[in-house]
Parts: structure tokens; sequence; C-alpha cells
């Protein structure tokens, strides 16, 4: 909704190039959306492209740079990885909405990707914003009904309680941390 706020903002100072753009932007994930909403899981190749237009989208609403990356530790086949549909994108949602202010001048979110066995993998996403455990720990807070669904599938998929984590690196990045089992 705040992509489509930004768009009529767009439309109403003529800024008719943006708006375009925008608007091509805001179909492409749509048509990726309505394409994987009848799946209950997908490939982490169509996941991780779905969050790489995500990003383009959300991209056009900021003064700012949006740097993201998809680090694939152990060459992982992700075409073969199959988990569930939307399962990467509240996170990196809430990220987005949440842990960034209109002050600061870049964002950077890095998603690591590995396997440590064969039973999982672990996805954590890097980013030099704002804690989003704070959310996770306010019951009422709009953007943890995501996390909580989230939470909810993995832990049905997984058989495990502890699907998500949170955490802060030694240089300072924020971190969440969530297994998905195979």
């Amino acid at each position: 909704f705040n992509t489509l706020n930004y768009l009529h903002y767009q439309i109403g100072s003529e800024q008719t190039k943006p708006a375009i753009n925008q608007t091509n932007k805001i179909s492409s994930f749509f048509r990726q959306a309505l394409k994987n909403a009848n799946k209950t899981e997908i490939s982490l190749e169509n996941e991780i492209q779905f969050l790489n237009t995500y990003v383009k989208l959300e991209a056009g609403r900021f003064d700012f740079d949006i740097e993201f990356e998809v680090v694939n530790v152990n060459e992982i086949d992700f075409s073969d990885v199959y988990i569930p549909t939307f399962s990467l994108h509240p996170i990196l949602e809430t990220i987005l909405n949440f842990s960034f202010t209109e002050n600061d001048s870049d964002i950077n979110v890095t998603l690591d990707i590995y396997d440590e066995n064969d039973d999982y993998i672990t996805i954590k996403y890097f980013y030099n914003g704002l804690s989003i455990e704070e959310i996770y720990n306010q019951p009422d807070h709009r953007l943890r009904k995501g996390i909580e669904l989230l939470e909810h599938v993995l832990q049905q998929k997984n058989q495990q309680e502890n699907v998500i984590s949170f955490g802060v690196t030694q240089s300072n990045i924020n971190y969440v941390a969530i297994n998905i089992y195979l």
C-alpha cells in the first residue's frame, strides 16, 4: 500500500516517467505473487526472484539506495530446494519498513543461505538498520503479523519450535535467522 500511495503522489505531481516505471514494477510484483499464491511450496530460486522484484519496487519509494545481495554460501542449487511460498518476504518487508528511517543514507541487506547438513537450510538476513526484534516482541504491532504467520508455517513444516532467531554480529550488524527443514 505504501507503494500505491507513492504512485498516487507521482501521478498527482505529474511525474509521468517515474509513475510509469513504478506501475511496471507493481505489475511485475503482483504477477509473481499471483503466480505463486496457489502453491504451498516454491523453489528457493523463485522465492529469491520474488524478493528481488519486491526490493526494486520498494527502492522506487526511497531517496536512497537499497543494496540487496544474496550469498549462496555452500553453492546450493536453489532450483532444487523447495520452501513454503512467501516464506522469505515477511522478514524482508519488516526490515525495509521498520528498520530504516528517512535519515538513513543507504540500506544494505544481505541474505546468507547455507546448509549445515542435509536436514535444513539456514537463511540469515544481515542488515544495517534497527533491530526488528522489538516488533517481534510487541503483540499488537502491525508488522508482527507477517512474522507470526511465517513462524507458524515454519513450525508446522519443521516440527520444531525455535525457527526464527535474532542477533547482532561483533561488527554491530543486526541479523534475523530462519531454519527451514527440507
